[in-house]
């Protein structure tokens, strides 16, 4: 991941978007309805409210796709300040604002342009999610947890996110090998 974001950071719109999807592990049509309001840089929160989706060309603001999607995330003090700059980088920003105001197909061309930069195999916009939540799995938060952030209205829809990555099994054999030999 570092090294695809390094390589957006001469695209700020789209630097700012992957940094949010990845360091929130909100929905595609979630960041396309962020709005400023939806900001707390003091608490270093963000909520989520609407998402915006485009139906026959028309972009059309919606409720979160369920009620569980209602939800106000903590984020890291990193991206509470991205943010914040970002907001004071958009002209006449006020609480209406859209701070992402991207399509779908603009912001998958980014992310093709910048795994074509850096050289890193191409994931799926919906992709940056799974990310997160492995992300999170690897730091030890269970899945209730991880749902309750990212608006999951399941267990068992977290648990369709939980790949394990070849260290976490590498950790598995390994604990299991500790408890061969302590028996």
């Amino acid at each position: 991941y570092e090294e695809f974001i390094d390589a957006m950071i001469d695209e700020p719109i789209y630097y700012y978007a992957f940094e949010t999807l990845f360091w929130t592990g909100i929905r595609e049509g979630e960041l396309f309805g962020l709005k400023r309001k939806d900001l707390d840089f003091e608490q270093r929160t963000l909520s989520i409210k609407r998402q915006v989706q485009t139906v026959d060309g028309e972009e059309i603001e919606k409720a979160p796709k369920t009620d569980n999607a209602y939800r106000t995330i903590s984020v890291p003090k990193r991206l509470n300040e991205e943010l914040e700059q970002y907001c004071d980088s958009i002209y006449g920003c006020d609480d209406e604002t859209r701070l992402f105001e991207l399509n779908k197909s603009s912001l998958h061309k980014a992310l093709s342009r910048g795994c074509g930069k850096s050289g890193v195999k191409r994931i799926t916009v919906h992709g940056f999610r799974h990310s997160h939540v492995a992300y999170l799995i690897s730091l030890g938060f269970d899945l209730y947890e991880i749902g309750k952030r990212v608006g999951h209205s399941n267990k068992s829809m977290t648990e369709r996110y939980a790949h394990l990555t070849p260290q976490r099994m590498h950790e598995v054999a390994n604990r299991i090998n500790l408890d061969l030999e302590e028996s």
